[in-house]
């Protein structure tokens, strides 16, 4: 069965964010654990005009999610 399959299954009863805490991550048929991912989101041109400004403003909003602890979400203000 593929992750795909296996994720459409497990949604008839679980949220999605529930689904994607019990993937397992596999290299070289080695298990290496759950995925975790924070993000900092920032939009052009609200939070800067130049790609660097954004950038700037998304890595300081990915600092504040990282705070926050895992699996979270921070949009630049």
């Amino acid at each position: 069965m593929t992750v795909a399959e296996n994720v459409a299954l497990a949604l008839a009863n679980l949220s999605l964010y529930e689904t994607l805490q019990k993937q397992k991550v596999q290299s070289r048929r080695q298990q290496l654990g759950t995925i975790s991912i924070s993000l900092g989101v920032a939009c052009f041109p609200i939070y800067g005009n130049t790609g660097e400004a954004v950038i700037h403003a998304a890595d300081a909003a990915l600092y504040k999610a990282k705070a926050q602890g895992r699996d979270r979400v921070s949009v630049c203000y």
